[in-house]
């Protein structure tokens, strides 16, 4: 969002780019998951996550389609938009636990009445009601058995989904090592050299030679990052806490931030030359930061996290979402550098390659979270992930251009291929809310191929464009004879 907000002046189709990285994500990726992990779905979030799509991006194409650009008060109206669709999960959120407890107090004063077959079959009702509201309301953890993508054949990638991890609970994680005798800094160094270790020894010892291959590889990004940003995952023991290493992760972590954000957005194009004037900037930093790890080392053990330590995700986004940006930024270069070597038009490549290579990494990490047992969170991803671009994503880049008296035009935004990808998003979204229903909120291995099968369709359409075999859904130029 942030780099095509930087970019919107030069003419780059943005809606075709949101539109085709909207359709990888809510298409393979998803397809992938309900192929890999058929799961029971959330009737409720489906259904509302999918409509607010809908109505976002029909929203978005009447407007552009009225006057060819957005306004400042058509960009309040679409961000409106996700803003309601944040009231509504938070309301639904709030009447559902309160709907739980109504439940569970019925369920209280049946407990004295349970001879009375009226009774039981009521208090049966009420609990199975209980635990399908649960299962969506709460938020579990569950025990990490094996690596995510080690498994042995398709007959297992059927079943995992039915088969239940052995559930925790977060403070277990968290406290396993806690003991009130031990000293506050014990183990500290080798806590700190094991959370900076790039590969762990029992991964070594199960992976096969090019998995080891791989490990070596990333031995560098891995060091720099878990340098960079701090850990916190309650599936892990004590969440992740390192003592000296989030220490000096709050430290670190500002100082290259605004190191990177001065050199990127008030330097000269090539950024990383900006970088040996600009350390100074970070070094500032260290006024504020110092002090503050040094209270922090002061206030927490080693053995157990502090309970500031959810403080740390801030440092995790904001680290994370930079390092993320840069790499996007760097990749999408490449990829034009690519396409004017082989004479590959840039539109092409905007709606074909660059949207699969920036999305690879939420591909990843949402079929990770499918198989570790969380399919309704990885599926939902898919679709509440593209929504908060396209929307936020449009809505800021033409709010934006409107402040600067600069209304880009549809046919800007749109390119030759955007409203193919609209089309498409329209059909797969419109598609979801059928299957669904059809089959009563289950998923199966063939809607998986059902969805892959119509992205690789939508890239046909984008090879055939290309080579001028189809016409694109895009409007052509009206030309006027010059004597009239």
């Amino acid at each position: 969002m942030l780099a095509n907000l930087l970019t919107t002046a030069t003419g780059t189709p943005v809606l075709a780019y949101y539109y085709s990285k909207a359709l990888f994500t809510t298409l393979f990726t998803g397809g992938l998951i309900n192929y890999l992990c058929p799961f029971r779905m959330n009737m409720h979030g489906t259904l509302r996550d999918t409509f607010f799509f809908l109505i976002g991006v029909m929203y978005l194409e009447f407007t552009l389609s009225n006057d060819q650009m957005i306004s400042m008060n058509e960009g309040i109206v679409l961000l409106s938009i996700y803003f309601a669709y944040l009231m509504v999960n938070v309301v639904d959120y709030v009447l559902t636990r309160r709907y739980m407890k109504s439940i569970w107090n019925q369920l209280e004063e049946l407990v004295g009445d349970r001879t009375t077959p009226n009774a039981q079959s009521k208090s049966q009702v009420l609990r199975k009601k209980y635990a399908e509201l649960a299962s969506d309301a709460e938020m579990e953890v569950f025990s990490r058995n094996s690596s995510p993508l080690e498994h042995h054949s398709s007959i297992d990638l059927t079943i995992r989904s039915q088969r239940k991890n052995r559930r925790i609970t977060v403070s277990a994680r968290a406290n396993m090592y806690y003991n009130i005798s031990n000293n506050w800094n014990r183990h500290i160094f080798r806590d700190f050299f094991e959370s900076l270790a790039p590969i762990k020894i029992a991964d070594w010892q199960a992976a096969k030679l090019y998995k080891r291959a791989y490990y070596i590889a990333r031995v560098p990004i891995a060091v720099l990052t878990a340098l960079f940003i701090p850990l916190v995952d309650y599936d892990l023991h004590k969440h992740g806490w390192s003592k000296l290493l989030n220490c000096i992760q709050l430290i670190i972590n500002p100082a290259i931030t605004v190191i990177l954000i001065k050199s990127m957005y008030f330097g000269t194009k090539i950024w990383y030359l900006n970088i040996v004037q600009d350390y100074i900037y970070g070094v500032y930093t260290f006024a504020l930061t110092v002090p503050l790890a040094i209270v922090v080392f002061m206030k927490s053990r080693t053995d157990a996290p502090p309970l500031f330590h959810f403080a740390f995700t801030t440092l995790n986004l904001t680290g994370s979402a930079f390092t993320i940006y840069y790499c996007e930024s760097e990749i999408d270069h490449l990829l034009q550098v690519i396409a004017m070597v082989m004479h590959v038009p840039t539109a092409f490549v905007g709606v074909t390659i660059t949207p699969v290579a920036i999305a690879m990494g939420a591909m990843v990490v949402n079929t990770a979270l499918a198989f570790q047992g969380y399919e309704r969170m990885a599926f939902a991803a898919c679709v509440g992930g593209p929504f908060i671009t396209v929307i936020l994503g449009t809505a800021s880049i033409c709010m934006a251009n409107a402040v600067k008296d600069k209304h880009p035009r549809a046919q800007t935004l749109y390119g030759e291929y955007g409203m193919n990808a609209f089309i498409f998003l329209i059909i797969s979204l419109s598609m979801t809310l059928m299957w669904t229903s059809i089959l009563n909120y289950r998923s199966r291995r063939s809607v998986g191929i059902y969805s892959l099968s119509l992205y690789m369709l939508f890239l046909l359409f984008a090879v055939l464009i290309k080579d001028n075999i189809i016409h694109s859904y895009a409007k052509d130029v009206i030309l006027q004879d010059s004597f009239e």
